[in-house]
């Protein structure tokens, strides 16, 4: 189990500042803790509340739990929680039916397949797609489909087109691989301490964005998102507290 430091809260934190964070509900001896629950079933991160009005006492141990809560005097306290429903299940991937429908999904291909696939398109200083991704309809023998997000269409098309098999379908990426590349390094450059992950996700229109998940709220990356032209997600698991 990992309870983040509350100095960690204190760097991006004001005092006063007003935030919404979901978890499991944790009773640990005297006190309660919220544990981040993803999409990969691990123990997450944990945060410490403190809850002097027992707003939680009549929520069950291990329930999912969202929280409103207030950091004052280096503590977390709680000002009104609801149940917070189901952790949200994986997105099955799902393609835009500008490029061939809804019913086409990832497929596994042999392994020299895949090695040959990658050494053409992502192999060398300067590769020439950003996302390759292997289809099939939901018929198992159905024609394979490889739908590639290129940097530089025509060598795809000419370095791909007889090498594969299958159909090859080929998209131009919306961001240039040097932008990409910049951007991939500022997430990762981001506190370590913070951090709780950095990934990467393709969009219905195949196009791909880099994804970047912290702790805590950092007003820098969310500067970055906005200027990134669609290139970035971020998201923090503790977030400020919309007023209604």
């Amino acid at each position: 189990m990992l309870t983040m430091f509350l100095e960690l809260a204190d760097r991006y934190l004001a005092p006063g500042d007003r935030v919404t964070v979901a978890g499991r509900l944790d009773r640990v001896g005297d006190h309660v803790e919220l544990e981040y629950v993803g999409e990969i079933p691990a123990r997450g991160p944990r945060l410490e509340l403190d809850d002097p009005d027992s707003l939680l006492a009549d929520f069950d141990e291990g329930s999912l739990v969202q929280v409103r809560a207030r950091w004052q005097a280096g503590r977390l306290r709680v000002e009104g929680a609801e149940r917070g429903g189901s952790p949200a299940a994986p997105r099955p991937f799902q393609l835009a039916e500008s490029l061939g429908g809804a019913s086409l999904v990832r497929t596994k291909v042999a392994q020299p397949l895949a090695e040959r696939a990658a050494e053409l398109l992502f192999g060398g200083d300067e590769p020439i797609a950003a996302e390759w991704i292997p289809l099939r309809s939901s018929d198992d023998d159905a024609e394979l489909i490889h739908l590639v997000v290129a940097y530089d269409v025509e060598a795809v098309k000419s370095k791909l087109g007889s090498v594969l098999g299958g159909v090859l379908r080929v998209i131009p990426a919306r961001h240039p691989h040097a932008l990409v590349t910049s951007a991939r390094e500022r997430l990762m450059s981001t506190d370590p301490d913070n951090l709780e992950a950095v990934g990467g996700r393709v969009l219905d229109d195949g196009q791909t964005v880099l994804t970047i998940r912290t702790i805590f709220p950092d007003a820098e990356l969310e500067d970055f998102r906005d200027g990134s032209d669609g290139l970035v997600e971020y998201s923090s698991w503790v977030s400020p507290a919309v007023l209604v």
